[in-house]
C-alpha cells in the first residue's frame, strides 16, 4: 500500500501528501494528539490515557467529551473524501492507533537513515528540533535524544568527507556541528583540527578563541585541559588544497516540492480547444485551496463546485489558477465564461466554446455535444448576477454530459441538486510578532507589496515600515480587493498615513480604474452588493451581530438579538461573510473587521439601544457567573471564559451603565490579575469607579491590581474603601483586610500594618490558624514576642523569600522559598510545604521558566489536595493554566 500521508514533527506538525499539505489544525490539542500517535506508532493508545495526557485538569466527562471532538476533527484531515474511513486512523471504543502503512514520519525516515549510516541523508531530514516549541511531558527527552543522534551524523559526516577528499564540504559540515551545539567543546576540536590539517593554523587559532570567549560569557569556565593542549599539538597540515577564503556553511536542506504537481507543457492542440484568460497581475498564497481543487475538480470526482465568497475576496483569480494547473490533466479543455455578459446563456456559452453557430440556430444541443466528447472544465465566474438561469442550465448540462466538471464563482450558493460548496476567505494575515523575512513571505503583504509597487516601484518592506504594513493587513482582514485599493494610494501616501486613513475606509477604499465591475469599484459597493442578496430578517439582524468583538457563540446571539439571530448567521455563512473557528468550548463565529464596521454603520435606534442593552446585561451575567466559578473546582472554565471573551467584555463596557460596568469589571478583575494584564485592569476600574464608587468588590480588585503593580499606598486606600464598604458579615471582608495588611507592610507602614492584622485576626476568629498566623506577624512587627507552633526557621526564611520576591530579587526570593519548604519537608508541616510551593510556582513563573512553575505547581496541588484546601485547588488549578501562558 502507498503512504497517504508523512507526518513531518522536525520543527512542527504538519500533514504532506502528494497533492497538498495540512499545517494547520483546529486546536493545539489535536495537533498535540497527532504528533503523539504519530511518534509513538505501532501500538494502540488507550483512549482514556490519551484524553488524561491532552486534558489533565478536567473533569472526566470533559476529558471524554474533549477527546471525541478533537479525534473527530483529526478523522476529518487524516480521511478527507476519497480516503476510506478507518484506512488512516484505527480507533474502536477503548484505543485508537494510526495505521503504519497508510503513513510515514520525517523522524522514521530520520532514524532509518541513522541506522543505515547515511550520514548526508540523515542531516538532510533533520530539518529543525522535535516539535519547536511545544512542552509536553514526552517531548523534551525525545528532543533531547534526536538532537544528539543529529549531532552523531554531524560528526561522522564530517570524518566521511575529510577521508574521501571533499574537505571544502567536510569544513562547511564541521562548521554546521558547531553552530547546532556551540557548547559541545569536541565540536569545536573538530573544527580546529581540520583548520589545522588544512593548512589555516589563523582559523584555527580564531576558532579557539571564539569557545574561549563563549564558554565564558555562557557558563564562566574556560575550556577544558584537552581543549587547551590542542593548540599545541596540532597535526601539521597536508598539501592546502581548499580555497584562501571558505564561504559560511549553510545547513543542507531538501528542497520542498510544492503542494501541486507543476503543470505539464499543454500537448499541441486544436486553436479552438479550451479558453481561460490570462490574468494581469500575480497571484499569491491559495496553496492549500490549490492542492485541495487539484483534488476536488480530478475527472470523475466532482460535478458542481461553487466557490462562495464575497466580492473582491479572490475566487475568480483561485479558479483561474486552477483550471491553469488543470489544463493538461483535461487535455486543454478547460473554457472560462464570465456571466457579467448580457447575452442569453446558450449563447454566451456558444461564443466560449468557440462553435461559431449561425445566430438563428439554437446553441444548446452543439454546446451539450462539443462537451460531452471528453472529459471537460467549466469554469463560471459571477454566477450570483444570474442564479435561476443558470441554475436550470447547469442541471441540463450535468445530466447530459457525464464527462463535464463545473466550477462557479459566486456571493451565493445556487442550492442545486450535486453542489458542493466551497468558501473562500480572506488571505493569510500576519503573525503577530513576525520576522521581516516572515513578513515578506505572507500572501497578503506579498500581495499588498506587489500592488503598491505597481504604482511606485520604490515601495519596499523595511524595519521602518514593517507595523503600518502589518496594521494594514490585518486591519484589512487580508481581503484582496481592499488592499488593492489601499495599495493604490502608494504613490502619495506611505504605509503610516495608509493605517491613519483606515479610520474613514469606506471613504477611502474607492478606485477609478477602467474594466473593474461598478459592483467592485469601491469595498462600500461590494458590502451594499453582499448585504442586498441576504434576505429582509438577515438584513435587519446583521447591524446587531455588529455589537460582539472578536468571536462568538451561537447562544450568545440569541440571547443578544433573538431567535432571529440563527436564521442570520446561517445566512452570512452562505455568503462566507461569517468566519466560524471550532474550540474547546465549541463553535465560535466572527465577523471579519471590515464587514462589522460596514455592519456597525447599520445600526440605528431605537433597536440600537436595545441591543446594546441587551449584549451589557448578558455578558455581565455571564461574567458574574464565571466570578462565582473562580474560587471553585471549575476555576479553568472560568479562565478560559475570561480569556475567550475578553473583547466582549470590552465592548459590554462601552454599552453598559456605570453600574453595570463597575460591577462587571468588578467580577473580571482576577482575570486581569491573573494574565499579566494588571495595568489595563486597573484603569478601567480606575475610570468606572468615578462614576459609581459604591462597589465594595470592586475597590477590592483595584486594590489586589494595585499590589500586583507594586503600588502599595495606593492599594491600601482601595483595601480600606473595599473594607468599609463589605458588612461584616460578608465573606469578602477578611479578604480585603487581609490584603490591607500585607499591603501596608510591604509598604513600611508597621503601624497600620499591625492594625490590619489585629483587626483580621478578630473577624477570622473561627479560623485557629488563621488567628495564629495573623497574631505573629503583628508580634513580629511590633516587636513582641509570641508562642507559636509553626516552624521557626523554616518561617522566616519564607517571609524573607516573600519579601526579596516583592522588592524584585527573585532568584533571592526563590532560593530562601526554597529552603524553608525544606525546613518544613523535614518537620512534616505539608500545610506550610504547600504554601511554599505555591509560592515557588509564582516566582517561577515571573522567571518565565515553565517547567520550573509547572513542577511546583503540581507538588503544591498534591499538597492541596492532601491536606484537603478547596480554596487553594481551585486557585492552583488556575495557575496551572496560566503556566502553559508562560513564553520559553
Amino acid at each position: 500500500m502507498d503512504k497517504l500521508w508523512r507526518i513531518e514533527l522536525l520543527g512542527g506538525v504538519q500533514l504532506v501528501r502528494a497533492d497538498g499539505s495540512i499545517a494547520r489544525f483546529a486546536t493545539r490539542k489535536i495537533a498535540s494528539l497527532l504528533a503523539y500517535v504519530a511518534y509513538f506508532t505501532g501500538r494502540p493508545h488507550a483512549r482514556e490515557v490519551l484524553a488524561e495526557l491532552l486534558w489533565p485538569e478536567a473533569e472526566l466527562d470533559a476529558q471524554r467529551n474533549s477527546f471525541r471532538v478533537a479525534l473527530n476533527s483529526l478523522r476529518k484531515q487524516l480521511e478527507p473524501p476519497g480516503i476510506i474511513q478507518g484506512r488512516v486512523l484505527i480507533a474502536d471504543r477503548s484505543a485508537l492507533r494510526l495505521n503504519p502503512e497508510a503513513f510515514t514520519t520525517d523522524v522514521q525516515l530520520f532514524e532509518d537513515a541513522i541506522r543505515r549510516s547515511d550520514w548526508a541523508e540523515a542531516i538532510a531530514l533533520y530539518k529543525a528540533p522535535l516539535l519547536i516549541g511545544w512542552y509536553d511531558d514526552w517531548i523534551d527527552a525525545e528532543r533531547s535524544r534526536l538532537a544528539d543522534r543529529f549531532a552523531l551524523a554531524l560528526r561522522q559526516r564530517t570524518a566521511q568527507l575529510w577521508a574521501a577528499g571533499e574537505r571544502e564540504q567536510a569544513l562547511a559540515t564541521a562548521r554546521n556541528a558547531v553552530q547546532t551545539d556551540p557548547l559541545d567543546e569536541e565540536n569545536h576540536r573538530t573544527l580546529i583540527t581540520l583548520y589545522a590539517q588544512a593548512g589555516f593554523p589563523e582559523q584555527a587559532q580564531r576558532q579557539y578563541e571564539d569557545l574561549e570567549e563563549l564558554l565564558r560569557e555562557e557558563l564562566g569556565r574556560a575550556p577544558s585541559l584537552r581543549t587547551r593542549e590542542l593548540l599545541s599539538h596540532l597535526p601539521a597540515p597536508e598539501s592546502p588544497i581548499l580555497p584562501a577564503k571558505i564561504d559560511p556553511p549553510t545547513m543542507p536542506i531538501e528542497p520542498v516540492s510544492s503542494p501541486l504537481p507543476e503543470p505539464s507543457p499543454a500537448p499541441q492542440r486544436p486553436k479552438h480547444v479550451g479558453f481561460l484568460p490570462t490574468p494581469l497581475t500575480r497571484f499569491f498564497g491559495r496553496e492549500d485551496e490549490l492542492a485541495r481543487l487539484f483534488v476536488l475538480l480530478a475527472p470523475g470526482e466532482l460535478r458542481l463546485l461553487t466557490l462562495l465568497g464575497p466580492g473582491g475576496v479572490g475566487k475568480t483569480r483561485l479558479a483561474l489558477a486552477a483550471g491553469e494547473a488543470l489544463r493538461s490533466t483535461y487535455s486543454g479543455r478547460v473554457w472560462f465564461l464570465s456571466l457579467l455578459e448580457t447575452l442569453p446563456l446558450e449563447r454566451l456559452l456558444a461564443d466560449t466554446l468557440r462553435l461559431n453557430l449561425p445566430a438563428e440556430a439554437n446553441p444548446l444541443p452543439a454546446c451539450i455535444e462539443h462537451l460531452r466528447q471528453q472529459e471537460s472544465l467549466l469554469i463560471l465566474d459571477s454566477a450570483d448576477t444570474r442564479t435561476d438561469e443558470l441554475a436550470g442550465l447547469l442541471q441540463e448540462l450535468l445530466a447530459s454530459c457525464p464527462s463535464l466538471t463545473c466550477v462557479v464563482t459566486s456571493r451565493v450558493s445556487l442550492q442545486v441538486a450535486g453542489e458542493r460548496v466551497l468558501p473562500v476567505g480572506p488571505l493569510p494575515t500576519p503573525s503577530a510578532t513576525p520576522t521581516l523575512d516572515g513578513l515578506a513571505s505572507c500572501p497578503s503583504v506579498a500581495l499588498l507589496l506587489d500592488r503598491a509597487q505597481a504604482v511606485r516601484p520604490d515601495f519596499q518592506l523595511t524595519p521602518r515600515n514593517a507595523e503600518s504594513i502589518t496594521q494594514l493587513c490585518c486591519k484589512l482582514d487580508g481581503w484582496p480587493l481592499a488592499l488593492e485599493l489601499i495599495a493604490a494610494s502608494a504613490w502619495s501616501l506611505t504605509p503610516h498615513q495608509m493605517v491613519e486613513r483606515l479610520e474613514r475606509r469606506f471613504e477611502v477604499l474607492v478606485t477609478e480604474q477602467r474594466g473593474i465591475p461598478e459592483r467592485q469599484k469601491s469595498l462600500r459597493a461590494v458590502l451594499e452588493a453582499a448585504v442586498e442578496l441576504l434576505d429582509e430578517d438577515s438584513r435587519q439582524t446583521l447591524p446587531a451581530l455588529s455589537l460582539f468583538r472578536g468571536s462568538f457563540r451561537a447562544e450568545q446571539a440569541l440571547a443578544v438579538v433573538g431567535p432571529e439571530a440563527a436564521h442570520a448567521l446561517t445566512a452570512l455563512q452562505r455568503q462566507a461573510l461569517l468566519q466560524t473557528q471550532e474550540t474547546e468550548s465549541g463553535l465560535r463565529f466572527s465577523l471579519l473587521e471590515t464587514v462589522r464596521d460596514y455592519a456597525s454603520t447599520l445600526l440605528e435606534p431605537p433597536h440600537a439601544a436595545t441591543w446594546k442593552a441587551a449584549h451589557a446585561s448578558h455578558f455581565l451575567g455571564a461574567a458574574q457567573d464565571a466570578r462565582n466559578q473562580w474560587d471553585g473546582p471549575h476555576s479553568e472554565l472560568a479562565l478560559r471564559f475570561f480569556d475567550e471573551e475578553r473583547e466582549n467584555l470590552l465592548a459590554a463596557l462601552q454599552y453598559s451603565t456605570p453600574e453595570q460596568a463597575v460591577s462587571l469589571l468588578a467580577a473580571a478583575w482576577p482575570f486581569w490579575n491573573a494574565t499579566g494584564l494588571a495595568e489595563e485592569g486597573t484603569q478601567l476600574l480606575e475610570a468606572a469607579l468615578t462614576h459609581a464608587p459604591d462597589s465594595a468588590e470592586a475597590w477590592l480588585g483595584l486594590g489586589r491590581l494595585q499590589v500586583s503593580l507594586g503600588r502599595l499606598s495606593e492599594a491600601q486606600l482601595s483595601l480600606a474603601r473595599s473594607e468599609e464598604g463589605f458588612t461584616n458579615s460578608c465573606p469578602r471582608q477578611p479578604t480585603a483586610i487581609f490584603q490591607r495588611a500585607l499591603a501596608a507592610r510591604d509598604a513600611g507602614n508597621l503601624e497600620q500594618a499591625c492594625s490590619a492584622f489585629q483587626r483580621f485576626a478578630e473577624v477570622c476568629a473561627d479560623d485557629p490558624w488563621a488567628v495564629q498566623w495573623a497574631e505573629r506577624e503583628r508580634a513580629q512587627l511590633c516587636g513582641d514576642s509570641v508562642e507559636s507552633e509553626l516552624p521557626e526557621i523554616g518561617e522566616v526564611l519564607l517571609e524573607l523569600g516573600f519579601v526579596a520576591a516583592a522588592q524584585g530579587d527573585l532568584a533571592t526570593g526563590r532560593a530562601l522559598v526554597s529552603d524553608a519548604r525544606a525546613s518544613f519537608q523535614q518537620n512534616g508541616d505539608t500545610r506550610l510545604c504547600q504554601i511554599a510551593s505555591e509560592r515557588l510556582a509564582r516566582i517561577a513563573g515571573q522567571q518565565r521558566d515553565a517547567q520550573g512553575a509547572r513542577r511546583a505547581t503540581d507538588e503544591a496541588l498534591a499538597l492541596a489536595r492532601q491536606n484537603d484546601d478547596p480554596g487553594a485547588i481551585a486557585r492552583l488549578m488556575r495557575l496551572q493554566w496560566q503556566n502553559l501562558r508562560i513564553p520559553t
